[in-house]
């Protein structure tokens, strides 16, 4: 059975929009998801599922699920492990020593807007580095991506709904998957 990731967009951050991750994978388990794992506290899992069902009806079925349980409803970015593990790979910063760290990535839950490119562009500063690559959006931030204007506005420029995450937190989550 092959794993699917899911990517939660705005639950346990600033202390708003709580999500405890033990109960989220206990009730994920009592709806027919098996071996749910958690990553950190910020909404990052790993399952599988029994029956053939597309990314976006998991990602559907997990958020109203969320929400009858916990009174939240984030939005759910659901990937297959092969889209996962290639979207690591194709990280075109992986060359970086920094990597880890300032390497960051935007999921996008549909197709960009080609004009919003022009705009991060004339935001990027001399240090940062971006590429459009599919469904996913990486940003090498040497100086961090709490101070870059370009981070600030991508999902905005883009046109599109993103969740973000840092390239260690998603080197946790390959690390449960093949453990």
């Amino acid at each position: 059975m092959p794993h699917r990731i899911c990517l939660l967009r705005g639950i346990n951050v600033g202390g708003r929009n709580i999500v405890p991750m033990k109960p989220l994978c206990a009730m994920l388990t009592e709806h027919g998801y098996s071996d749910v794992k958690s990553v950190i506290q910020s909404g990052n899992l790993v399952f599988d599922v029994p029956a053939k069902r597309s990314d976006a009806a998991l990602a559907a079925e997990i958020s109203d699920l969320i929400e009858k349980d916990f009174d939240v409803k984030p939005r759910a970015f659901v990937l297959k492990e092969a889209a996962f593990r290639s979207t690591i790979e194709d990280n075109p910063f992986a060359d970086r020593p920094d990597a880890e760290k300032s390497a960051h990535f935007w999921f996008l839950d549909g197709k960009p807007a080609s004009s919003g490119l022009k705009k991060l562009e004339e935001l990027q500063t001399d240090s940062e580095s971006f590429e459009l690559n599919g469904p996913v959006f990486y940003l090498h931030a040497p100086d961090g991506i709490g101070r870059s204007k370009l981070a600030e506005v991508v999902e905005k420029a883009l046109g599109v709904p993103t969740t973000a995450r840092k390239l260690s937190t998603l080197l946790k989550m390959l690390a449960l998957l093949e453990g």
